[in-house]
């Protein structure tokens, strides 16, 4: 088993295991390609942490992803795990995208925040990073403002308190 792997193994889908020790030791994008082909595992646990992983370390990091970027649209129109779908939504606002993958990721992107039965971390995340691609896109921006009061009318905390922090009204 691999270095990888033995970090991102173990225990049960309620724990991120070892996922901050294998940010600790991504230190090349070659360590962040290694992990990234986690998220093609059949094993969802593996797929969860390496996604967790490469996330946090993507904050730092958001040159990493541009390798990646046709896989994380792929990935992103073809995702049923929720776990990987909360980290897909925050990639996607850190890729340099084209206006046809702008578009493209914005169709996903919209279609998860406006789904009342996704998650709500999905739904926020899809929020954060609808936020972020509309800053220098104006169409997305007014698309966002009309959906806004639909959202706000289901009362969801976690929501509001996102729309309110992003300063979206």
């Amino acid at each position: 088993m691999n270095k990888w792997k033995s970090l991102l193994s173990g225990g049960d889908l309620r724990s991120i295991g070892q996922s901050n020790e294998v940010v600790r030791l991504i230190t090349c994008q070659e360590d962040f390609d290694a992990v990234f082909a986690f998220l093609f595992d059949n094993n969802r646990l593996l797929v969860m942490r390496a996604a967790d992983a490469l996330e946090k370390c993507s904050l730092d990091h958001p040159e990493y992803l541009t390798a990646h970027k046709k896989e994380i649209l792929q990935l992103s129109a073809d995702v049923t795990h929720i776990e990987l779908k909360w980290h897909l939504a925050l990639f996607i606002a850190r890729l340099h995208l084209s206006n046809a993958e702008a578009d493209l990721a914005s169709s996903f992107l919209f279609e998860w925040l406006s789904n009342k039965n996704e998650s709500k971390i999905v739904r926020v995340n899809a929020l954060q990073s609808i936020a972020e691609l509309s800053k220098d896109n104006p169409k997305l921006k007014n698309r966002l403002i009309k959906l806004l009061p639909s959202i706000l009318s289901e009362q969801i905390p976690s929501l509001k308190a996102r729309i309110k922090k992003l300063k979206l009204l």
